[in-house]
């Protein structure tokens, strides 16, 4: 049982050369379509982000819009509590004063109470 194997007629310059060629070309081909498909991943992904960015930027700009509005009405709330706080502080003063000045008198009513009923 002698098998025959086939002798290939051997590699000529010219099977080199075609085979150097496709070897090439494949990898240019390959190279391409790769460089292809990440510039347009690259492109899209960035697109993507930058939209998102600029919609996170829009957002942020409405909630500072709202701060500032929010800030400013507590500025005014507190002012208006401040000028209500100095007003109630003159007033409860002014009562104060006035209870005084009643003191005074009754103090002053009583002596005189006295004096007459001492007197009799």
């Amino acid at each position: 049982m002698a098998t025959t194997a086939t002798v290939d007629d051997g590699l000529t310059l010219k099977k080199l050369q075609n085979h150097l060629i496709k070897t090439i070309a494949g990898a240019l081909a390959v190279a391409i379509v790769g460089a292809l498909l990440t510039s347009s991943a690259f492109y899209y992904r960035t697109n993507y982000n930058l939209n998102e960015l600029n919609q996170s930027k829009i957002e942020a700009r409405q909630d500072i819009k709202e701060l500032k509005a929010d800030v400013n009405d507590i500025k005014v709330s507190l002012s208006n509590t401040g000028i209500y706080t100095t007003d109630n502080k003159e007033k409860i003063d002014a009562l104060n004063s006035d209870v005084k000045e009643i003191r005074k008198s009754q103090e002053e009513m009583l002596k005189l109470l006295i004096n007459i009923n001492n007197k009799k």
